[in-house]
């Protein structure tokens, strides 16, 4: 900015150099200098017509014209040099297109292309500290900072707007799980979803995201209260509520999709199909198992069984096998490889209730490697997953089961990011800050970018392939680190 204004300053003074002196009685012609100024600006950035396509950038960072290998990689390592990962920083977006000057599809006119947003661990607005301490919401669940959670939440939806508007738009958002903090809703009241949805992201100040559906996963906080899952599903399937008539859009129950507590929805956009599964892993997670955790609900104790973990594994199993789309990725609550906990959370070891997480993985990381993606929420970070070590959990079959294809994203930083999510080992990590994934797909690569507050530069970028060759992560990943407070006390320190 300042080399900017110095060289406005010069033009100026040029100007007025190059003007006629006027005489003692005369005054300079104030616009007939602004516009020699406006127009030298213009010869040196003259407006590029707006059907004009950019022309691609050659050079691409070495991480994305990596070939695939003749063998399934035992481990994914990278080592890349602070300099080298800042020059690929910016990455740079043709400003428009939603095409990456990174990509190894250039930009054309006819790209096709389909974009969403991953987020998850919001709702903190004013009312969920006000929840602690209210019927079925003890004051145990006052750990978090849901009030600092609340503003960070107004910030994190801000900069999807900006993200989105500036890489040309979004098609949906999944949302991966805890959507109103502490305890859920209370049964048939909708109020929490005009505080904590509408009024954060459908407003006057959000009109680029403001009209796209949400996809939504159940988690830990949404089933304490006895009858929130079942308002959070009716708020889809009943198609009007109370909060209608004062909502910026008429139909905003449109927009909020959670059809049962496990479902499956296909997407075709621009051409690119994909098929994404949702799972309902809260009733599956040992830690609840026990009459005093907060989470043992009423929701978790009638589906703490062997038979709903069948009819899941199922459902996921045959969704699968019947999919044709070019990407299928799955979402569940929690991480199965994270920067914090896996397979669960606080005790939840693999192999899981009724064996619930080895089912999971053996389906998602199948030989045929029908699963790009697994995504999850619950760690207040952003994270890279590494499935190719069992620091986290000693006890999972690792290297071994990765499949050499699918990648496990966290992306639960959409209101309080937490720094102690980012201690365990992983590929990448934010540090507990907040922020989103975009995830761009093209019918060649499936393309995640992880964004994080104070920038609108994607601070890690992984691409999958539709050849379902090994994917490969942009140099700039390399940069992500735990937070510095994990090495402190065993990361005591980290939380706040």
């Amino acid at each position: 900015m300042r080399a900017y204004a110095c060289v406005v300053a010069v033009l100026f003074a040029a100007a007025l150099a190059t003007a006629q002196q006027p005489a003692a009685s005369e005054t300079v012609d104030v616009n007939k200098v602004a516009t020699h100024i406006a127009d030298t600006i213009g010869a040196l950035h003259p407006t590029v017509p707006p059907t004009a396509t950019p022309s691609p950038v050659t050079t691409q960072p070495a991480a994305t014209t990596t070939p695939a290998p003749t063998t399934t990689p035992a481990t994914i390592n990278f080592t890349v040099p602070v300099a080298l990962a800042n020059s690929t920083q910016a990455d740079l977006l043709q400003y428009g297109t939603g095409k990456y000057t990174g990509d190894s599809e250039p930009p054309t006119a006819n790209s096709t292309i389909a974009r969403f947003v991953v987020i998850g661990d919001v709702g903190r607005q004013a009312p969920a500290e006000a929840s602690v301490g209210m019927p079925q919401c003890s004051t145990a669940f006052a750990g978090d900072n849901n009030l600092q959670g609340g503003l960070q939440q107004n910030e994190t939806a801000l900069l999807m707007e900006q993200v989105c508007k500036i890489v040309g738009g979004c098609s949906f958002v999944l949302n991966t799980g805890d959507n109103f903090y502490e305890c859920g809703v209370y049964p048939n009241d909708y109020s929490r979803f005009q505080s904590d949805w509408i009024n954060v992201y459908q407003t006057p100040f959000t009109p680029t995201i403001a009209p796209l559906p949400w996809f939504n996963v159940i988690g830990n906080h949404d089933i304490v209260i006895n009858g929130s899952v079942e308002t959070e599903v009716k708020f889809d399937t009943s198609g009007a509520s109370p909060v209608n008539a004062a909502s910026p859009l008429p139909s905003v129950t449109k927009l909020w999709n959670a059809p049962a507590p496990y479902y499956s929805k296909d997407y075709s956009i621009n051409g690119v199909t994909i098929r994404g599964i949702v799972l309902d892993a809260s009733p599956f997670i040992t830690a609840y198992n026990n009459p005093t955790n907060k989470y043992h609900s009423g929701y978790y104790v009638t589906n703490h069984n062997q038979a709903y973990e069948q009819a899941q594994i199922a459902f996921l199993r045959n969704a699968l096998a019947t999919s044709t789309a070019t990407y299928n990725f799955v979402s569940a609550h929690y991480p199965l490889f994270g920067g914090a906990t896996q397979y669960g959370a606080n005790g939840s070891a693999y192999p899981g209730e009724f064996n619930f997480w080895a089912d999971v993985l053996a389906s998602i990381n199948s030989a045929d490697k029908k699963v790009v993606t697994y995504f999850n929420g619950h760690d207040h970070s952003l994270t890279l997953g590494d499935p190719t070590t069992n620091a986290a959990q000693p006890q999972a079959p690792v290297p071994t089961v990765w499949n050499g294809y699918i990648t496990y994203q966290t992306s639960g930083a959409g209101s309080w990011g937490e720094p102690a999510d980012s201690c365990n080992p992983s590929l990448y990590s934010n540090g507990g800050n907040g922020g989103f994934i975009i995830v761009t797909a093209t019918s060649a690569q499936w393309r995640s970018d992880y964004y994080t507050l104070g920038s609108t530069y994607p601070q890690c970028t992984v691409t999958s392939y539709a050849d379902k060759r090994p994917p490969t992560f942009s140099p700039n990943c390399a940069l992500g680190k735990p937070n510095a407070c994990c090495s402190v006390n065993g990361g005591a320190g980290c939380y706040r």
